[in-house]
């Protein structure tokens, strides 16, 4: 049986918290018309950052101007909302270019995404909730109708739905590079270690 058909409440494990896992819980929890439990199993302390925005140099910046990211697309001046309550755009006058358009501190998305899924955690129309898990998924097996979600920390966890976003693989080199030339000593293979 489909428990969204049928009204009752709804169980969605989301494996990753960054950008993608948060964007995809934001938006469910808004639109959807009956309850739903979102879990977002991420093992970062924050859900919303990844490894795109969790970044701390002040240096590291978005790639495009503020008004070209969001969330909702139903809500384009969100993320400007935010950043004039946060004091953002006060905080850091470097962040506008030459022609005005503003481009943020990773950082500082990274906290707007986190924000955003905290305020609409437990503040849904339906009762719908988004909660984080802090943890590793380590495998996914369905099992008399449910999915069930192994864990590193918290065992097996069962689901209606699941949702992979786990982003990018582990950065390695690839053709035309041979399998020894990561020991050059000015070849970075992996710039995230």
């Amino acid at each position: 049986t489909d428990p969204v058909a049928e009204g009752s409440s709804y169980d969605i494990l989301v494996i990753g918290g960054g950008y993608t896992g948060a964007t995809f819980a934001v938006q469910f929890v808004r639109t959807c018309s009956v309850p739903v439990e979102i879990r977002i199993i991420e093992p970062r302390e924050e859900v919303g950052r990844g490894l795109a925005y969790s970044a701390t140099d002040p240096d590291h910046r978005l790639n495009g101007a503020l008004e070209s990211h969001m969330i909702d697309l139903t809500r384009p001046d969100e993320l400007r909302r935010w950043c004039v309550a946060d004091g953002v755009l006060k905080r850091d006058p470097d962040g506008r270019g030459p022609a005005g358009h503003v481009f943020l501190r990773r950082s500082d998305f990274g906290a707007f995404m986190s924000a955003t899924v905290r305020s609409e955690a437990d503040g849904s129309r339906t009762g719908s909730t988004i909660a984080h898990v802090r943890d590793t998924a380590t495998a996914i097996e369905r099992h008399d109708g449910l999915y069930l979600v192994h864990t590193r920390q918290h065992g097996p966890l069962s689901a209606d739905l699941v949702v992979v976003a786990t982003g990018n693989p582990t950065p390695a080199l690839r053709p035309p590079f041979t399998a020894t030339a990561h020991l050059h000593p000015a070849i970075v293979a992996n710039p995230l270690l």
